[in-house]
């Protein structure tokens, strides 16, 4: 039997992000859509969502996040906008 789960429920337990990326995200059409359960209300399909999180590709171990650099000195200096300019 499928359940409804709310906006709450969706990034408490399932895709730990903000209320505007999850928007950002039906908007783009990236994750599906909730359906209407009442006037104002509304709900996505908890089999939606455990579909939609399984197609997620698998995330490479070994590449870093975006934007990292794999030159070892700036990784240890940190990010460029929290170091000092010569």
């Amino acid at each position: 039997m499928d359940k409804f789960l709310s906006e709450k429920t969706i990034r408490d337990e399932f895709i730990p992000c903000s209320h505007a990326t999850l928007w950002r995200m039906v908007r783009s059409g990236d994750l599906p859509p909730p359906r209407s359960i009442s006037p104002g209300r509304k709900a996505w399909l908890q089999s939606e969502v455990l579909a939609w999180i399984k197609s997620r590709p698998i995330a490479d171990a070994y590449q870093g996040c975006a934007g990292d650099s794999t030159d070892a000195e700036t990784q240890s200096e940190g990010p460029s906008e929290y170091r000092r300019s010569s």
